[in-house]
Formats: C-alpha cells, structure tokens, sequence
C-alpha cells in the first residue's frame, strides 16, 4: 500500500505543490458477533506508534487508526471513528458488539503528518517503507 497526498502526486510534479499530509485509508470487511480488541504491531515502532524510514535511517511517525461500522462501539459505548490504534492498545482494549455484524465495512486510516511529510522532504531520493501489523483478536 502507497501513502499519498490528498489527489494524488500530479501537484507536486506539476506545480511543485509540496504535499501537507502523506494518507491512505484501507477499507477491511468484518465479521463480528462477540466483543474482540485491536493491537497494533510493528516493523519499526516509534513512541507508542508505527514509523516508515529510508535507507538512511531516517524515521518519521505512521499514525494508525480505525473506524468501525454501526453497531460496534468502544468500552464506553460509543462509535469508533477514527479511533487511534496504540502500540500499548491503549482505548482499543473492548469493542463491543450490539447486533451480529455481518461483513460491514470498517477502515484503517493510515497517516503521516505534515511536519513529519516535511522532515521526509528534506531527505530528496528516499523511499520510505515500513510494516505494520494489525491485530483482531476475540480472545479477551
């Protein structure tokens, strides 16, 4: 999966508009009839986050979060939207089901932001990888 600015590269390339915010978001269908948690996993973990970096080592914060379809809601009973997801599972120890969900469409948001987009600018040539594992996990 690439991370892009919002409609695309050709603004870069074409005026030299220098992107704000690197994205992608990852639509996930799902199944869900018990209460379940979400981790997150990483190649390169940063603070309590995922990063990509170059060659070079140079590392930048991948923010990741989730949104997930009516009828699931957090430990507090309330919707997920765009709710961070922690190396430490921090706010997604419980989601909670109200009906059976029965392949609904949730999304991962994929991230990185501008001072980060700004910090990678200054690094011309490089490409920037790294993984990220998310995890779904009904044993609680």
């Amino acid at each position: 999966m690439q991370l892009e600015p919002q409609g695309g590269w050709q603004g870069w390339l074409q005026n030299g508009r220098k992107p704000t915010r690197l994205f992608r978001d990852q639509t996930v269908n799902l199944w869900a009839s018990s209460q379940f948690k979400m981790t997150l996993e990483c190649g390169a973990p940063m603070g309590n986050t995922c990063s990509v970096r170059n060659a070079a080592g140079h590392q930048v914060p991948l923010d990741v979060a989730v949104t997930l379809p009516p009828g699931l809601s957090d430990a507090g009973g309330r919707p997920v939207n765009r709710l961070p997801l922690r190396l430490d599972g921090s706010g997604t120890e419980l989601f909670q089901p109200s009906r059976y969900i029965d392949r609904k469409p949730s999304t991962l948001h994929f991230e990185v932001q501008a001072d980060s987009v700004a910090q990678m600018l200054e690094q011309p040539g490089s490409t920037y990888n790294g993984d990220v594992t998310v995890v779904w996990d009904s044993a609680i």
